[in-house]
Protein backbone atom coordinates (compact mmCIF):
# COMPACT_ATOMS: atom_id res chain seq x y z
CA UNK A 1 0.00 0.00 0.00
CA UNK A 2 2.93 2.13 0.61
CA UNK A 3 4.29 1.94 -2.67
CA UNK A 4 0.71 2.44 -4.21
CA UNK A 5 0.71 5.62 -2.46
CA UNK A 6 4.33 6.70 -3.10
CA UNK A 7 3.32 6.25 -6.95
CA UNK A 8 0.22 8.41 -6.47
CA UNK A 9 1.92 10.85 -5.17
CA UNK A 10 4.70 11.30 -8.00
CA UNK A 11 2.21 11.10 -10.38
CA UNK A 12 0.29 13.91 -8.81
CA UNK A 13 3.56 16.15 -8.91
CA UNK A 14 4.64 15.09 -12.37
CA UNK A 15 0.73 16.44 -13.78
CA UNK A 16 1.38 19.21 -11.33
CA UNK A 17 4.85 20.32 -12.97
CA UNK A 18 3.30 19.71 -16.62
CA UNK A 19 0.45 21.81 -15.93
CA UNK A 20 3.31 25.19 -14.38
CA UNK A 21 4.97 24.80 -17.70
CA UNK A 22 5.29 28.24 -19.35
CA UNK A 23 2.69 28.68 -21.75
CA UNK A 24 2.56 31.78 -24.30
CA UNK A 25 -0.10 34.72 -22.93
CA UNK A 26 -1.00 37.01 -25.58
CA UNK A 27 -2.64 40.46 -25.03
CA UNK A 28 -4.49 42.16 -28.42
CA UNK A 29 -5.15 45.78 -28.65
CA UNK A 30 -7.49 46.09 -31.71
CA UNK A 31 -11.17 46.12 -32.48
CA UNK A 32 -11.61 48.75 -29.67
CA UNK A 33 -11.98 52.46 -29.65
CA UNK A 34 -11.44 54.46 -26.65
CA UNK A 35 -10.83 58.25 -25.83
CA UNK A 36 -7.10 59.01 -24.92
CA UNK A 37 -5.90 58.49 -21.69
CA UNK A 38 -2.79 58.76 -19.32
CA UNK A 39 -3.14 55.03 -18.76
CA UNK A 40 -4.98 51.95 -20.11
CA UNK A 41 -5.39 48.45 -18.76
CA UNK A 42 -5.33 45.14 -19.93
CA UNK A 43 -5.90 41.34 -18.34
CA UNK A 44 -5.33 38.13 -20.15
CA UNK A 45 -4.71 34.70 -18.53
CA UNK A 46 -5.04 36.21 -14.95
CA UNK A 47 -1.90 38.30 -15.90
CA UNK A 48 -2.25 42.08 -15.62
CA UNK A 49 -0.97 44.75 -18.25
CA UNK A 50 -0.30 48.52 -17.87
CA UNK A 51 0.17 51.14 -20.75
CA UNK A 52 1.38 54.57 -20.04
CA UNK A 53 3.00 57.08 -22.87
CA UNK A 54 5.48 59.96 -22.80
CA UNK A 55 8.13 60.93 -24.77
CA UNK A 56 12.28 60.64 -24.63
CA UNK A 57 15.48 61.95 -25.99
CA UNK A 58 17.36 59.80 -28.51
CA UNK A 59 20.60 61.78 -27.23
CA UNK A 60 21.38 60.21 -23.73
CA UNK A 61 20.71 56.22 -23.09
CA UNK A 62 19.26 55.43 -20.44
CA UNK A 63 16.57 58.42 -21.17
CA UNK A 64 13.84 59.74 -18.65
CA UNK A 65 10.41 59.53 -20.03
CA UNK A 66 8.23 62.78 -19.71
CA UNK A 67 4.78 61.18 -19.45
CA UNK A 68 3.00 64.53 -19.44
CA UNK A 69 3.85 64.58 -22.63
CA UNK A 70 1.43 61.82 -24.73
CA UNK A 71 -1.42 59.62 -23.58
CA UNK A 72 -2.53 56.23 -25.21
CA UNK A 73 -4.29 56.17 -28.42
CA UNK A 74 -6.48 52.71 -28.26
CA UNK A 75 -8.78 52.63 -32.22
CA UNK A 76 -8.94 49.22 -34.20
CA UNK A 77 -5.53 49.21 -35.37
CA UNK A 78 -3.94 49.03 -31.97
CA UNK A 79 -2.28 51.40 -29.72
CA UNK A 80 -0.76 54.51 -30.22
CA UNK A 81 0.07 57.86 -28.46
CA UNK A 82 -1.18 61.13 -28.71
CA UNK A 83 -0.06 64.48 -27.84
CA UNK A 84 -2.79 67.39 -29.37
CA UNK A 85 -3.23 68.65 -32.50
CA UNK A 86 0.30 68.30 -34.20
CA UNK A 87 0.20 64.62 -33.31
CA UNK A 88 -0.97 61.64 -35.20
CA UNK A 89 -2.36 58.80 -32.91
CA UNK A 90 0.68 56.62 -33.87
CA UNK A 91 4.37 56.16 -32.10
CA UNK A 92 6.05 58.23 -33.98
CA UNK A 93 9.40 60.51 -33.72
CA UNK A 94 7.98 63.39 -35.14
CA UNK A 95 7.60 65.84 -32.64
CA UNK A 96 8.90 64.22 -30.05
CA UNK A 97 10.03 60.75 -29.87
CA UNK A 98 7.38 58.58 -28.77
CA UNK A 99 7.40 55.62 -26.38
CA UNK A 100 4.48 53.45 -24.97
CA UNK A 101 5.74 51.49 -22.29
CA UNK A 102 3.94 48.24 -21.15
CA UNK A 103 4.10 47.36 -17.32
CA UNK A 104 3.25 43.83 -15.96
CA UNK A 105 1.85 42.38 -12.91
CA UNK A 106 4.41 39.82 -12.56
CA UNK A 107 7.86 39.30 -14.22
CA UNK A 108 7.47 38.28 -17.86
CA UNK A 109 9.33 37.47 -20.55
CA UNK A 110 8.29 39.08 -23.64
CA UNK A 111 8.73 37.19 -26.87
CA UNK A 112 6.81 38.65 -29.78
CA UNK A 113 5.58 41.67 -31.17
CA UNK A 114 2.85 42.25 -33.95
CA UNK A 115 2.90 46.10 -35.41
CA UNK A 116 0.02 48.02 -37.46
CA UNK A 117 0.52 50.99 -40.05
CA UNK A 118 4.05 49.86 -40.94
CA UNK A 119 5.61 50.82 -44.50
CA UNK A 120 8.70 49.71 -45.64
CA UNK A 121 10.56 53.15 -44.15
CA UNK A 122 9.07 52.43 -39.99
CA UNK A 123 11.91 51.39 -37.34
CA UNK A 124 11.42 51.10 -33.82
CA UNK A 125 13.19 51.41 -30.52
CA UNK A 126 12.63 49.06 -27.60
CA UNK A 127 14.32 48.02 -24.42
CA UNK A 128 13.47 48.44 -20.21
CA UNK A 129 12.09 50.66 -18.59
CA UNK A 130 13.35 51.27 -14.67
CA UNK A 131 12.48 54.25 -12.64
CA UNK A 132 10.89 55.87 -15.43
CA UNK A 133 13.99 55.40 -17.48
CA UNK A 134 14.01 53.91 -21.07
CA UNK A 135 17.46 51.68 -21.67
CA UNK A 136 17.30 50.69 -25.17
CA UNK A 137 18.70 47.49 -26.81
CA UNK A 138 17.86 48.85 -30.16
CA UNK A 139 17.09 52.37 -31.40
CA UNK A 140 16.57 51.49 -35.47
CA UNK A 141 14.96 48.21 -35.74
CA UNK A 142 13.29 47.70 -38.97
CA UNK A 143 9.77 46.07 -38.58
CA UNK A 144 8.98 42.90 -39.60
CA UNK A 145 5.52 41.50 -38.68
CA UNK A 146 5.07 39.26 -36.10
CA UNK A 147 8.69 40.45 -34.68
CA UNK A 148 10.46 37.93 -32.95
CA UNK A 149 12.23 40.01 -29.91
CA UNK A 150 14.31 37.12 -29.58
CA UNK A 151 16.82 37.99 -32.46
CA UNK A 152 17.11 41.50 -30.85
CA UNK A 153 18.18 40.33 -27.39
CA UNK A 154 18.55 37.77 -25.05
CA UNK A 155 16.14 36.33 -22.79
CA UNK A 156 18.10 37.99 -19.49
CA UNK A 157 17.46 41.08 -21.51
CA UNK A 158 14.02 40.30 -22.23
CA UNK A 159 12.23 39.31 -18.46
CA UNK A 160 11.33 42.35 -16.77
CA UNK A 161 8.31 43.79 -15.91
CA UNK A 162 8.40 47.45 -17.61
CA UNK A 163 9.44 47.29 -21.38
CA UNK A 164 8.81 50.45 -23.87
CA UNK A 165 8.46 50.85 -27.82
CA UNK A 166 9.17 53.39 -28.98
CA UNK A 167 9.92 55.63 -32.03
CA UNK A 168 12.97 58.02 -33.36
CA UNK A 169 13.07 59.35 -37.05
CA UNK A 170 10.77 61.66 -37.92
CA UNK A 171 9.14 59.18 -40.48
CA UNK A 172 9.01 56.45 -38.48
CA UNK A 173 5.02 55.34 -36.76
CA UNK A 174 3.59 52.49 -36.28
CA UNK A 175 0.79 51.13 -34.07
CA UNK A 176 1.25 48.20 -31.60
CA UNK A 177 -1.51 45.61 -32.17
CA UNK A 178 -0.32 42.74 -29.84
CA UNK A 179 2.04 41.89 -27.17
CA UNK A 180 2.89 37.88 -26.59
CA UNK A 181 4.52 37.47 -23.30
CA UNK A 182 5.46 34.02 -21.25
CA UNK A 183 5.46 34.37 -17.57
CA UNK A 184 9.50 34.52 -16.10
CA UNK A 185 10.84 31.28 -14.63
CA UNK A 186 11.33 31.59 -10.53
CA UNK A 187 14.26 33.04 -8.80
CA UNK A 188 17.54 31.07 -9.16
CA UNK A 189 16.92 30.10 -5.66
CA UNK A 190 13.66 28.41 -5.73
CA UNK A 191 14.81 25.25 -8.27
CA UNK A 192 13.04 25.43 -11.81
CA UNK A 193 9.99 22.31 -12.11
CA UNK A 194 11.22 19.87 -14.78
CA UNK A 195 9.10 18.16 -16.01
CA UNK A 196 8.82 14.77 -17.11
CA UNK A 197 9.02 12.52 -20.19
CA UNK A 198 5.86 10.87 -21.80
CA UNK A 199 7.80 7.73 -21.13
CA UNK A 200 8.46 8.48 -17.54
CA UNK A 201 4.71 9.51 -17.18
CA UNK A 202 3.17 5.86 -18.79
CA UNK A 203 5.70 4.00 -16.19
CA UNK A 204 4.11 5.71 -13.28
CA UNK A 205 1.13 5.22 -14.55
CA UNK A 206 2.00 1.13 -14.66
CA UNK A 207 3.11 1.39 -11.37
CA UNK A 208 0.13 2.92 -10.07
CA UNK A 209 -2.08 0.12 -11.68
CA UNK A 210 0.17 -2.52 -10.04
CA UNK A 211 0.51 -1.19 -6.87
CA UNK A 212 -3.59 -1.05 -6.79
CA UNK A 213 -3.88 -4.52 -8.21
CA UNK A 214 -1.66 -5.78 -5.52
CA UNK A 215 -3.01 -3.89 -2.80
CA UNK A 216 -6.40 -5.19 -3.68
CA UNK A 217 -4.96 -8.40 -3.51
CA UNK A 218 -3.78 -8.47 0.17
CA UNK A 219 -6.90 -7.41 1.34
CA UNK A 220 -8.95 -10.52 -0.16
CA UNK A 221 -10.17 -12.55 2.67
CA UNK A 222 -7.87 -16.03 3.17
Amino acid sequence: MKLFNSVCAAAVVATSVIGSAAHAITFSFTGANYADAHVRTFTSDGLGLTATAGTFSSHVNPSIINFNSRKVDQDPDGLGTDGGRHESDQIDGNHGNDVIVFTFSQSVIIEKVRFGNVDHNDDFAFGTVTDGAFDRLVSFQDIINPFDLSHIATQEERTGLSFGFGAIGWNDNYTIKSLHVSLAPPPSNEPPAVPLPASALLLLGALAMAGGVSARRRRRPA
